[in-house]
């Protein structure tokens, strides 16, 4: 599953069966301990990644209902007041086990696996468009996880073909740079 907050809420996303993704969107309200059961994601997927961005929830990316054999490049988004999905510009290729945050008005896609495993994408809501220009991450790597803040987007951990990483570094979108930060 993959899971992001909007307004003290928490939204979580997807999940794996043996007959592959689901279509499963929930959402927990801490201040009432409940949970919802929100309208299905339309595409069944897992190993795919969420975040918040201007109100509205983004999930790109991952697995399909077959197991790992169909990489999926869709953006949907959530509107919590409408209730609705819409599908946005789809990614510029597939990627699952990847990490997503949201900086400087862009959602930013990071590692994961399939096609270029290193590259950075950003996707601007206000032109639909995705940027695919930004500095690679300097360590490729799957199963990560992302979160942003000032406007920066800190990657922690994964793995690669070698095992586990305890690498962590952040991205500047302001001077399209990687920092490396101190081995976890």
């Amino acid at each position: 599953i993959a899971a992001t907050a909007l307004d003290g809420i928490i939204y979580v996303v997807g999940g794996l069966t043996r007959r592959g993704g689901l279509t499963t969107f929930e959402a927990f309200d801490p201040a009432n301990n409940t949970w919802m059961v929100l309208p299905p994601i339309p595409e069944p997927r897992h190993h795919t990644a969420i975040t918040a961005l201007d109100g509205r929830i983004y999930v790109t990316g991952g697995f399909g209902r077959s197991g790992f054999g169909t990489i999926l490049d869709s953006t949907w988004v959530y509107d919590p007041v409408s209730g609705q999905w819409t599908q946005a510009t789809p990614m510029p290729g597939g990627r699952g086990s990847h990490a997503m945050a949201a900086a400087d008005g862009k959602i930013f896609v990071v590692g994961g696996v399939a096609g270029v495993p290193q590259s950075v994408w950003s996707f601007d809501p206000a032109t639909g468009a995705w940027d695919t220009s930004w500095t690679p991450i300097p360590n490729i790597r799957e199963h990560t996880s992302a979160a942003a803040l000032d406007d920066k987007i800190y990657v922690m951990g994964g793995r690669w073909s070698r095992g586990n990483l305890n690498v962590a570094s952040v991205f500047d979108p302001q001077t399209d740079t990687w920092t490396r930060l101190p081995t976890m």
